[in-house]
């Protein structure tokens, strides 16, 4: 209730106050991912293996593409290559074992849970550049800072 006694309904922008930064920023980071996203990254997970499909994503002004795969497969993929990179030194099975674990409990979800999806995984990942596309190999993207996203395979070359 105002002092005249009516109730104040914010639609008088001069009575509105704007919003600080941080505030501005809590306010997009609880609009989360996107829904129809986050269900295509959970039906990807349940996949397992395979070649994956093809994505383009823009994150922080930046415009990424790749095959969308499993987390499972991604973490497999992840230990062989640091495996080989090491020469069999180092092996990363037991640091990944609880993401591994989830991704396996992911799989074999009916119908696939959305909601416990917060990361996508793409596989030959490349980052498109005015002069061409630069190979990225794996990465690891969390759907929350994903600003837009398309299927297909926008490489200029």
């Amino acid at each position: 209730m105002t002092d005249s006694g009516s109730t104040d309904t914010g639609d008088n922008p001069e009575e509105v106050e704007p919003l600080t930064k941080k505030e501005r920023l809590e306010w997009v980071n609880r609009l989360g991912p996107d829904p129809s996203l986050a269900r295509l990254v959970a039906v990807a997970n349940r996949s397992g293996s395979g070649d994956g499909l093809p994505i383009v994503l823009t994150l922080s002004g930046q415009i990424i593409g790749g095959n969308l795969v499993s987390g499972s497969q991604w973490f497999d993929d992840m230990n062989a290559a640091i495996k080989t990179g090491t020469g069999g030194a180092l092996s990363t099975e037991e640091l990944f074992a609880p993401e591994m674990a989830q991704y396996s409990a992911q799989a074999s979800d009916d119908p696939p849970d959305a909601f416990a999806v917060a990361f996508l995984h793409l596989a030959n990942a490349y980052r498109v550049e005015a002069d061409g596309d630069r190979p990225l190999a794996a990465l690891r993207v969390r759907l929350n800072q994903i600003v837009a996203w398309a299927l297909g395979d926008v490489r200029l070359a």
